[in-house]
C-alpha cells in the first residue's frame, strides 16, 4: 500500500484530515452523519420572534435637540431565545399604524448575540431628534402614536406606544438606533 503525503498548505485538521487521508489512501470513508453522531453538540436557542416577546419603549434624558430612550424586548415565552444585531424602528401614526417619516438609521456599534431566558430583557438605544429642530415646511410636523419595531431578522412587527411629534417628510432623519444589548 502506498501512502501519499498531503502537502502542508492543504492539510486539514480534525475530521477533515481523517477523511482526506482515507480518500488519498483509497479506503472507504465513513459518512459524516455517522461521524457527527458521536460528537456532542449543543443546539443553539432559536431567534427571538415578535410572538415570543413583549416590546416597550422607555424615554430617558434629552440633550442638544434630541431625546434618548430604549426599545425594550422582554422574552415572554417559555423558552430561551436570542437576538443579534439591529432591529427596525420607525414612527407610526394616524391611529392606524401608518409609518411617519424615515425609519431609524443605524448608529455604528459593536454587535453581540444576546441570549434571553424567559423573563429576561434586552434593549436598544434610540436617539430621537426633535422635529422642532426643522422648519415646518421642511419637516411637515405630524403627531406620532409610537414605534413600529422589528426584531433582527424578523418580519412581524410589534408596536410600542410613545406619543410625540415626527416629520412626515421621509428625507428628514429623526431616528437613530443601536444594536440590542443586555
Amino acid at each position: 500500500m502506498h501512502i501519499t503525503r498531503i502537502p502542508r498548505r492543504t492539510r486539514l485538521r480534525g475530521l477533515g484530515a481523517v477523511l482526506a487521508a482515507l480518500m488519498v489512501v483509497g479506503l472507504p470513508t465513513p459518512t459524516l452523519a455517522a461521524a457527527s453522531a458521536r460528537t456532542p453538540s449543543a443546539a443553539s436557542p432559536p431567534a427571538c420572534t415578535a410572538a415570543m416577546t413583549k416590546i416597550s419603549f422607555r424615554a430617558g434624558q434629552g440633550a442638544a435637540g434630541s431625546i434618548y430612550g430604549h426599545v425594550r424586548v422582554k422574552n415572554v415565552s417559555r423558552q430561551t431565545c436570542t437576538t443579534h444585531g439591529y432591529g427596525g424602528i420607525s414612527y407610526v401614526g394616524y391611529g392606524d399604524g401608518t409609518q411617519v417619516g424615515a425609519a431609524a438609521q443605524r448608529t455604528r456599534a459593536k454587535v453581540r448575540t444576546v441570549t434571553l431566558a424567559p423573563g429576561q430583557r434586552a434593549r436598544a438605544r434610540v436617539q430621537m431628534v426633535e422635529a422642532g429642530n426643522y422648519p415646518r415646511r421642511t419637516c411637515g410636523p405630524t403627531k406620532v402614536d409610537g414605534f413600529r419595531v422589528y426584531l433582527p431578522g424578523e418580519t412581524h412587527a410589534a408596536f410600542a406606544r410613545y406619543r410625540t411629534t415626527g416629520c412626515a417628510n421621509a428625507h428628514v432623519q429623526l431616528l437613530y438606533n443601536k444594536p440590542y444589548r443586555r
